[in-house]
């Protein structure tokens, strides 16, 4: 499945569309497949980056345990993925949550 795919399934999902459930757990896996799938046409044709979509997301998700576990180590993983991908919005949030501490 592509990125542009599971970002397309993920909003559908949000919006209870296509047949398919309004359910933040099924949300929160489309867009964390999305920000897995490392692809060479990241950007979609509106110019916008589906996999950096994707990361800040599922970084949302994980940062406030909308269909999963909060998980503020994992957020900042997801964030730092999108930034790396361009997303300012997602710079700022993985600064302001910072990286998880070392055990």
């Amino acid at each position: 499945m592509s990125p542009e795919a599971c970002v397309a399934l993920a909003t559908m999902s949000t919006q209870g569309k296509g047949g398919l459930p309004k359910e933040d757990k099924a949300v929160a896996s489309y867009y964390t497949r999305a920000c897995g799938l490392a692809s060479m046409h990241d950007v979609d044709v509106d110019g916008s980056n589906v996999v950096a979509q994707g990361c800040a997301k599922a970084g949302s998700a994980s940062a406030g345990g909308k269909g999963v576990t909060k998980d503020p180590g994992r957020a900042f993983e997801f964030f730092t993925r999108a930034c790396d991908r361009g997303d300012k919005a997602s710079c700022d949030q993985a600064k302001k949550i910072g990286p998880p501490a070392k055990k």
